[in-house]
Formats: structure tokens, sequence, C-alpha cells
């Protein structure tokens, strides 16, 4: 008969006691260096975790190194400005790009539309085209865009939301979880909106039930990945964050299994005899105090029976029977 039993494990992990910080002040490529965290062991059927909270610091930027990097073309000539990195509005990021195309020698405008949220770039004395760059996401451009009469608008609303959500992933605590950057399965194993604002910390609780089947059997160590919703990775800026783990271990105790009433039978009828064969044995015992073996116990001496007679010889008849009177 087969009982299971659940174990639990907490597992705290602060980015601060990182092992490798595999892209330094970033703090968002760690590994934990944890010996003996699970051990293959052959009562372990199964194992399953989960995110049970999270303390992450909202220190990373609406414009960072993934998005500030606009190139554009004068007289068929490429220039490239680059945005500082930092927290911006429109009226803060026209005037970090307005300087930045001085600094090129090229004098740009800006304005935006407040019923729309599209914002618009003038040269006063030149025609431009904005070329595919890092930043069209922001500004809301997709593809090349040449202005007309010095002037250019773009597409779609600026955008200046930056990281929208966060995503947990981690090699040796796979999962079977689907991201449709990858089109399929992913390592995905916790994905945690951004609902605090810039400089505050994000305290999630997850209230899920759900957990995940871990696929090793054996973890010395925890790696972290945290992207956001384009898959880069965050830049915490050195600010130091906290997930705690949930580690639900089952195993199997495998007791003495049932047997069939006749099986036990026989076996308790085997116990008598040896008992038994154990007590006659003792019992017999030669003067010098030595055990008789059983063998050379003379079998018990067993009556035949009387023969009924078989003749019908008078004398013989009276010879058998001596006290009979005629």
């Amino acid at each position: 008969m087969s009982k299971t039993k659940i174990e639990n494990k907490i597992v705290s992990l602060n980015s601060a006691d990182a092992f490798i910080k595999n892209n330094n002040s970033f703090n968002s490529n760690v590994l934990f260096k944890l010996p003996g965290l699970i051990k293959k062991e052959r009562d372990i059927i199964n194992i399953q975790f989960q995110i049970i909270d999270a303390q992450i610091p909202v220190s990373f930027y609406n414009i960072n190194y993934t998005n500030n990097v606009l190139t554009y073309q004068i007289s068929s000539v490429n220039y490239s400005i680059t945005v500082d990195v930092g927290n911006y509005n429109y009226n803060s990021l026209a005037i970090n790009m307005i300087s930045k195309f001085l600094l090129n020698g090229h004098i740009f405008t800006s304005t935006i539309n407040k019923q729309t949220g599209v914002i618009s770039f003038v040269s006063p004395t030149l025609n431009f085209t904005f070329v595919v760059s890092s930043i069209f996401s922001v500004l809301g451009l997709k593809i090349n865009k040449t202005s007309t009469s010095f002037s250019l608008a773009m597409d779609y609303p600026l955008n200046l939301l930056g990281t929208t959500k966060i995503k947990l992933s981690s090699q040796l605590f796979n999962s079977y979880n689907v991201d449709s950057f990858y089109k399929g399965l992913s390592n995905v194993i916790a994905v945690i909106p951004i609902d605090q604002p810039s400089f505050g910390l994000l305290s999630y609780e997850n209230k899920s039930t759900s957990k995940y089947k871990l696929r090793t059997d054996t973890i010395d160590e925890i790696d972290i990945l945290i992207l956001d919703q384009n898959n880069n990775s965050v830049n915490f800026n050195n600010i130091d964050w906290g997930i705690t783990l949930l580690l639900e271990i089952t195993r199997e105790n495998n007791d003495v299994a049932k047997v069939d009433m006749l099986d036990i039978l026989k076996e308790q009828d085997k116990i008598f005899s040896d008992i038994a064969k154990s007590n006659h044995s003792e019992a017999i015992k030669n003067p010098l105090g030595y055990q008789t073996p059983l063998d050379d116990i003379p079998p018990p001496k067993v009556e035949q029976p009387i023969s009924d007679i078989q003749t019908d010889d008078l004398q013989f008849f009276i010879y058998q029977n001596p006290n009979l009177t005629l």
C-alpha cells in the first residue's frame, strides 16, 4: 500500500545575494547558488512550483537603451541622435531631442496635437526623412517617413508608457507556459503588470492557485531573467528586487503490500509448525546437553489393527479364544 505526502519549501531570493550578475547594474539577469536545493530521490514523484510574491522597484525608465536612438536623413546624408536615458513627458522629450539635433547643426521645432496625442517636427529650411530606428515606437512611426514642406507629422500618438509588464523567466525552473514572442513554449514563470508610478515599489502577490510542474529532478542553482513586454532586459539601475518561490514536493511511501487471507493463513501455519519443531527439539537433549537432531528421533509406535479372521477352521477359532466355554 502506498501513501503520498506533500512537503512545502519556501525559497526567498534577493538580487543583492546573486552569485553572478550577468548584466551588472541592470540586475535583471542573475544566478543564485543554492547547493542541494532539490536532490534526486527515489520517493519524489512530482515537484511543482509557483511565485508567491515579488517586490519590484519601478526604477526603470520609459526612455532607455532599447528605444532612444533616432536616425534621420537630410540631402541623402544620414545623421543620428541619442536621447538621454530617463523618464520623460512630451515637453522634456521635445527639449532633449531639439538640443541633440542642434548638436548636429540642425534646427528643429516640435508641437503636439492635444486632441490626438500626435507630435510633429518642423525644420525651417530643409526637408528630411526619419529612418526606421529604435525610438519609432515612442514617436509613433513604423516605417520611413519624409517631411512635406519642411514638416513631418507622426502616424500614431506619442507613446511614453514605457515598461507595462515584466516577465520573470528561468532556464532551470522552466515550465510549459507559452509566450507569443516565441510563438510557442517559453521559460516564463510569472508575468507581473506595472501599476505603480516611476520610482515607486511594485508589491506583487500571486492570488492564483496555479502551480507549474518542474521539469528537472536536481537543482543546485536558480537563474532569473527579467524582461519587459518586448523581451528586452529590464534595467533596474542597480536597485535590488525580491522574489519568493514555493516548492511543492510530493513524496510516495511504499508500505507493506496487501496479501490474500489465504496467504496469511499459510504463513501462519508455517510459523506455528516452525515453533512446534523448535519446542520439540529443545525438549530432547542428550546426556551431555547437546541437542538431538530430529532425524535421530525414532518415530512413535503405531499399533496395527487386528485383521479379520479369514478361515472357517473351528479348531483355529477355539485356539484363538481359549476362555471360550462350549
